[in-house]
């Protein structure tokens, strides 16, 4: 059988956009509409994907000279999907490849084409479908696919809905395959994640669609997962915990395809239990070049009396994480860490930089050491990321640490099987640790 897929191309207003995450410039994604036959704005959705650097940073310089505070759409997102959403006068148009329509009338996959200067948005006009179909857009070719779970899926005991989704379309990964693999990786991600405050990214519609972050327990959530009370800057809020299989699974079928912790566990939340240093590669980094700088941060934590643990980020970084006795706030913890990253920069200045600013990054690697911070999260170790290649966050021995690792085969089919045949955990000791830090430690750094 061949699935042969139809892509629709039509243009739509450009209302607003949302704030950039991770090392992403300019914004995150942007907010489309069009008129509809009685002359009001309709909001479409949001498009997140097909732009280049340069695009992100004029699109968003463009943006920012326009911001508005109320929407000028009739029918703005509520919720979840409200937030960071920033909102600019209609006046940019964009040409937007997409799948489908959604049934709720929002675009299905859609990818950024290009800017139509020369098209006024007031020519903009179009109704959105009041009955939108499952399969793609009126007109297109049936597609025939051979479905390999027809209605719900149990896996691991819980019910997965939609399992034949794909949410990776480069790789054909779908809802279930996500499922299957926390199903197999439950032991070990569990003693990471469980009873822990947890932010999650959501992809309901697979990596192509839209994302959001989402924190705090909502109506509706399945029972598994929790929303114990925390207080932060004074206010407690409902926080996302998970304790066992039931509530990783339930994770799955909300569509999570990332899962980022906070540096503390629920029962001493202004405690942290370990220190984590985001190794980000600058334009110009090779993996290599990645490598090698984890190396040296490792050697310089060892010198400090400090043993660390290295990950892949599941993207192009690595994660380099230091276990410790929860003695310690966040304030030491996070001076501490600056400090480290600080005196690392002072030693190796063309090789590191530790601050975010795009332009002192080219050719270095940033020591991002902001994730140590209460609140602040970073991606659990054997969390999936929702990156094109169904890649993972894979805690490994520093002896696999090397030019000859591939990160982006580190998906969700190879790490299951690694999974299989590993026969001593890759971060023996981490669990058992028993190390803080320790005056001389401040000395050294001068602190």
């Amino acid at each position: 059988w061949l699935k042969i897929k139809f892509r629709n191309r039509e243009e739509f207003i450009i209302v607003g956009d949302t704030e950039p995450e991770g090392a992403r410039t300019g914004f995150g994604s942007l907010l489309v509409a069009r008129y509809d036959d009685a002359g009001r704005l309709i909001y479409c959705g949001r498009v997140g994907t097909g732009f280049s650097e340069i695009a992100l940073e004029e699109i968003g310089a463009r943006l920012r000279a326009t911001r508005r505070k109320s929407a000028p759409v009739a029918n703005p997102p509520t919720g979840p999907e409200a937030k960071g959403v920033r909102w600019t006068t209609p006046s940019l148009v964009c040409e937007v490849e997409y799948a489908a329509w959604t049934h709720d009338a929002m675009l299905r996959h859609p990818a950024f084409i290009a800017l139509r200067e020369d098209k006024d948005p007031r020519q903009v006009t179009g109704a959105t479908p009041k009955h939108p179909k499952k399969d793609p857009g009126a007109g297109a070719p049936p597609v025939v696919r051979l479905s390999r779970n027809p209605g719900d899926a149990s896996i691991g005991g819980a019910r997965i809905s939609n399992p034949d989704r794909t949410v990776y379309p480069e790789t054909g990964h779908t809802k279930a395959d996500v499922a299957r693999y926390y199903d197999a990786a439950a032991d070990r991600i569990l003693r990471f994640i469980s009873d822990r405050p947890l932010s999650v990214v959501r992809c309901p519609e697979g990596v192509e669609g839209d994302h959001f972050f989402q924190k705090h327990v909502g109506e509706g959530f399945p029972k598994p997962i929790k929303g114990p009370p925390i207080a932060e800057r004074g206010v407690k809020h409902p926080y996302l915990f998970i304790t066992g299989r039931d509530g990783l699974l339930a994770l799955a079928q909300m569509g999570v395809l990332e899962i980022h912790t906070w540096g503390s566990a629920r029962d001493k939340p202004d405690r942290p239990d370990h220190i984590v240093f985001d190794l980000d590669p600058g334009p110009g980094i090779t993996w290599e070049h990645v490598v090698e700088s984890a190396k040296f941060v490792r050697d310089h934590l060892a010198r400090l009396g400090l043993e660390s643990f290295a990950k892949t980020s599941g993207g192009s970084g690595m994660h380099v994480v230091v276990p410790i006795v929860r003695r310690h706030s966040w304030d030491d913890v996070k001076s501490f860490s600056r400090a480290v990253a600080e005196d690392i920069v002072r030693i190796a200045p063309r090789n590191f930089v530790a601050t975010m600013a795009k332009t002192q990054r080219h050719h270095r690697v940033f020591i991002d050491y902001l994730r140590n911070a209460k609140g602040a999260t970073a991606v659990a170790p054997y969390s999936t990321r929702a990156l094109p290649l169904a890649t993972v966050s894979t805690p490994l021995r520093w002896k696999e640490v090397s030019k000859d690792l591939t990160p982006r085969d580190l998906n969700i089919t190879t790490v299951t099987r690694r999974l299989a045949r590993l026969r001593s955990d890759p971060w023996a000791g981490y669990h058992t640790a028993r190390q803080s830090i320790t005056k001389s430690m401040r000395t050294t750094l001068g602190l």
